[in-house]
């Protein structure tokens, strides 16, 4: 089994018990997890993160950089082979050992490190500037959608044919929204389906959409929670392409849920 790590997760004691148990138990570790462990001042955040991780090196894989296959055909049955970063995976083990030494006062500082923690912030920069571009696009979808279906939906799991053509036409807004400007990815261009990253990245961004309309208006928080929610819907999106998820946040699972039950269902539109 492979299941995709959320940060809130990677202290539990109940990740060594699933990695203990059998060695053909893995964890898949994307960038963005990266990204929330080095955008600290100092080092203590990714050695603590590593800290269960590193005694079971060889069941770590290391995913590649969403930027390196978001625009990749991911609809064969083995697809999710394409997202693994292979040499990162075999130097985990290496990578554990340096941060150990770092620990240990052997080495004062890490150049590697230091250009991930300057990568990581200026990646969270771009998520602040996208969220605010998300925030304009709510105020569009708010206006498409039914407020007694949402939360038949959210309540009961049911969806009317209506409500779900409608759905289908209308998250595709969103996808627009998000990867307009995205090098890799040329929305007007690709046809996309439901075994795209960006399909699959995009329906779970559009589910939060739902979850504003039904209360009413969006959230009245900070970019900070904006941008650690778009990193949640990119762990969530990932999973979808292995056996789940292993995090604490409630939300997180039940939007994984949704977003699986929701491709099956959207499949029909394509």
């Amino acid at each position: 089994m492979i299941f995709v790590l959320d940060s809130s997760f990677a202290r539990n004691e109940n990740l060594r018990k699933y990695l203990e148990s059998s060695t053909s138990n893995f964890i898949a570790l994307s960038e963005y997890i990266a990204i929330e462990a080095y955008k600290g001042d100092s080092y203590k955040e990714i050695i603590n993160f590593v800290s269960i991780l590193k005694h079971f090196p060889n069941q770590i894989i290391v995913l590649r950089n969403t930027m390196d296959f978001v625009g990749e055909d991911l609809s064969s049955i083995s697809s999710w082979k394409k997202l693994i970063d292979i040499e990162s995976s075999i130097n985990f083990k290496c990578f554990c050992e340096e941060l150990d030494k770092i620990k240990d006062n052997k080495i004062v500082s890490h150049k590697v490190l230091d250009q991930r923690k300057r990568d990581a912030n200026k990646q969270i920069e771009k998520l602040r500037y996208d969220s605010s571009v998300l925030l304009e696009g709510y105020k569009k979808v708010e206006s498409l959608y039914n407020k007694n279906d949402i939360k038949v939906f959210r309540k009961e799991g049911l969806l009317t044919e209506k409500f779900l053509k409608q759905f289908s036409d209308n998250f595709h807004y969103t996808t627009d929204l998000l990867f307009e400007e995205h090098p890799a990815v040329n929305v007007h261009e690709k046809q996309v389906s439901t075994n795209d990253f960006i399909y699959r990245y995009s329906l779970v961004i559009h589910l939060n959409f739902l979850n504003w309309i039904e209360k009413g208006s969006p959230p009245k928080v900070s970019s900070n929670k904006l941008v650690n929610d778009m990193i949640d819907a990119h762990f969530i999106a990932l999973s979808t392409y292995f056996d789940g998820l292993l995090t604490k946040d409630n939300k997180m699972k039940h939007l994984l849920i949704e977003t699986n039950n929701l491709i099956q269902l959207l499949t029909r539109f394509q």
